[in-house]
């Protein structure tokens, strides 16, 4: 009797520990650092291109994405999307923040995060929601982008904000 147990034990620390890996897995942050950039993103984030070396390169990106699940059980894809590029002169965003606030549902803030003085500006709409932060470094410009559908935005900025957080410029 006793070893009519056996198997269905085995079973069941089996998918535990498989289950405990997944999980250990995908909360790993993964660290990017290349030139003059470094930041950690949450696990599950795969790098789908870069672009330029990320030093005094005229243009250097990166770009991530994952899927997620949505409420009605959909498969969604999310990028977030960092750039650095030598500023033209000036710093004014002032296109971009246009662009921003004739959109319902968009807000400009201003945010210090790690000694970075970072204008943030958020777009939400019926189907998209996107954000972008700017960061100026000396002639450089830093700009980290997501875009994702309104549906996953909340996982999206939560992994977004914790990017922000890690940055560092050298």
């Amino acid at each position: 009797m006793k070893s009519d147990y056996i198997p269905i034990i085995l079973i069941i620390a089996i998918l535990a520990i498989l289950g405990g890996t997944i999980f250990y897995i995908s909360s790993w942050n993964t660290t990017f650092d290349q030139g003059a950039l470094s930041f950690e993103i949450a696990g599950g984030w795969a790098q789908s291109q870069i672009t330029g070396d990320f030093n005094n390169s005229v243009f250097s990106q990166v770009i991530f994405t994952q899927e997620f699940q949505d409420d009605n059980g959909a498969m969604q894809t999310a990028y977030i999307i960092v750039e650095m590029r030598q500023s033209n002169g000036g710093t004014n965003t002032s296109t971009l923040q246009e662009s921003v606030l004739n959109v319902t549902n968009s807000t400009v803030t201003n945010l210090k995060i790690n000694d970075y003085n970072i204008r943030q500006y958020v777009r939400t709409g019926p189907e998209v929601s996107n954000g972008i932060s700017t960061i100026t470094k000396g002639n450089m410009i830093i700009m980290i982008e997501y875009i994702c559908p309104t549906s996953i935005a909340n996982v999206t900025q939560q992994d977004y904000n914790e990017l922000l957080k890690t940055i560092k410029i050298k």
